[in-house]
This record gives C-alpha cells, structure tokens and sequence, in this order.
C-alpha cells in the first residue's frame, strides 16, 4: 500500500484561496469546524507535521488527515461542512 502524503503544498492562487476562506470564517458567522479545517492546510503548506497540526488546533490526528483527503479531493468545497453553509465565493 502507499504511503500517503504527509503535507500539503499548495500554489500561489491555491493559498490566496485557503486564507481567504480562514479570513471568511472568522470574520463573519462562519463555521468553527470549516476554519479549523482550512487552518489545517494552511499550517501543512507551512510546513507543520501532522502531529504538530493536531496539537496546535487540538483535533485528532484523524481529522487532519481526513482534511487532507477532502481539499486533494474537492478542494476548498471540501473544507466546508456539510450542513448550512452558503457559498461564498473567496
């Protein structure tokens, strides 16, 4: 089986992206869980472990690399909780 990458690097565009979708969260009623989880690209883009995410925001290392696989997979759509999220383009 292969390992699974264990960091996130991410484009000029793609982190314009990523912390303009931060900025939204914690600037408007935006979703805790949707920050913390754009949090979590941003800090791997930096050069943070999984470990080191995982403690940093207090999550399971579970959830990063479940981050990991939703914005490889969806991009910043996968960042975003599934429930009563309105689009906002970022």
């Amino acid at each position: 089986m292969p390992r699974r990458p264990t960091f996130i690097r991410l484009s000029d565009a793609q982190r314009k992206e990523v912390t303009g979708f931060i900025h939204y969260c914690q600037t408007t009623r935006g979703k805790l869980r949707d920050c913390i989880h754009g949090q979590v690209i941003w800090f791997s883009d930096r050069g943070l472990s999984v470990s080191q995410i995982a403690r940093r925001l207090h999550i399971a290392k579970s959830v990063v690399w479940k981050c990991f696989k939703n914005y490889r997979e969806k991009g910043i759509e996968g960042l975003k909780g599934a429930r009563n999220f309105t689009s906002h383009k970022y």
